[in-house]
């Protein structure tokens, strides 16, 4: 817990340059931790775009 997962790291090693992120992670030990790795490798990053809608598919 509270570290970046494998998917990040399959992310830069494929080149994805971005990465669209609907809802940030609710979870805070976890939220940004994969926003940061991808961002300190050069990925740009879009977050957060569809949070009212996907909260509302959640309830």
């Amino acid at each position: 817990m509270g570290r970046t997962g494998l998917c990040c790291e399959a992310f830069v090693q494929a080149g994805v340059k971005r990465v669209v992120i609907g809802i940030r992670d609710p979870y805070s030990k976890v939220d940004g931790k994969g926003i940061e790795y991808l961002q300190k490798h050069g990925v740009k990053i879009m977050a957060g775009l569809y949070t009212k809608e996907i909260q509302e598919d959640l309830k």
